[in-house]
């Protein structure tokens, strides 16, 4: 099979049958190298409870979609779906998918935990599109990860902001809603702050505000990202690096326009207009030597 698009590893992402945004983040944060190729999680319920555990009962036959693709690692972009768990059970079950599959499998639930421990972040403040039910039965789940749960900011649509018929709200919210909703954190009273749902388009709103009052503010795809890129040989930066964007922004940037792209700070503005040919600090490429040309 060809790597011509993949030489540093592949990525399998699980994404739920209606989320529109788990891809495209993915293929923004993932380093350069790294391909990426998706399956959707599919499932006739109409209750979202009943969905959900569709879709994380789903996990191993739907990654075997993939057939004999090499893999490096599987993400499972629904965080949702591992709230009712035990982190003990869910765990387990996670290891044995990934033993049937051969290939490390993360849900987004995992790579949050793995993400707020690579912080030393015990105190967290939840930032939250769900519904009150699932909102509550994520509380616990941190809980009972090893966290304090902190302030919880809610997430909400503004006039206008509807979802298709049948859709989760969580897909109708966008980016001003999210700063919304960071606004009213208060950052000086947790270690970190995390953005929940994968649905939820994240990458604009952290890339303008990487920290709250000094917290990180981290997103459940972007730690599913990290945590797959770091199943890769020297595929993920630490943490705090990835968060700030110093890898993904451009990609971003590139992806959906400049000014749709506001840097936390004026130095990082005035850096990122500042022409490469007219600043200091940056190596630009070697240039292969003038030669003469040959004689005729």
């Amino acid at each position: 099979m060809s790597d011509a698009y993949s030489p540093r590893g592949r990525v399998g992402l699980l994404v739920p049958q209606a989320n529109a945004v788990a891809e495209a983040e993915a293929a923004i944060l993932l380093p350069a190298g790294v391909g990426l190729v998706t399956a959707r999680l599919v499932s006739g319920c109409a209750a979202m409870e009943a969905r959900l555990a569709e879709y994380f009962d789903a996990i191993g036959d739907t990654a075997a979609r993939f057939g004999g693709m090499p893999l490096s690692a599987v993400g499972f972009a629904c965080t949702g779906a591992s709230y009712p768990f035990d982190p003990a059970d869910e765990d387990a079950r996670i290891d044995a998918v990934s033993a049937r599959l051969g290939v490390p499998v993360v849900t987004a639930a995992q790579a949050v935990s793995a993400a707020l421990r690579a912080l030393g972040a015990r105190r967290v403040a939840l930032v939250s599109p769900y519904s009150d039910a699932l909102t509550r039965a994520s509380e616990g789940y941190w809980r009972a990860r090893g966290f304090e749960v902190g302030q919880v900011a809610r997430v909400t649509a503004a006039a206008g902001e509807a979802a298709a018929p049948g859709a989760h709200p969580i897909y109708a919210l966008g980016d001003a809603a999210l700063r919304r909703a960071l606004d009213t954190v208060d950052g000086a009273a947790a270690d970190a702050v995390v953005v929940l749902g994968t649905g939820l388009a994240s990458l604009p709103a952290i890339a303008a505000t990487p920290r709250v009052g000094g917290a990180p503010v981290l997103s459940c795809m972007m730690a599913l990202a990290w945590a797959c890129a770091g199943r890769i040989g020297g595929g993920a930066s630490s943490i705090p690096r990835w968060i700030e964007g110093d890898d993904w922004r451009g990609r971003l940037r590139a992806r959906i326009g400049v000014d749709a792209v506001r840097p936390h700070d004026l130095a990082a503005r005035i850096a990122d207009l500042i022409e490469p040919s007219a600043r200091t600090d940056l190596e630009l490429p070697a240039r292969d030597p003038i030669r003469p040309p040959p004689r005729l």
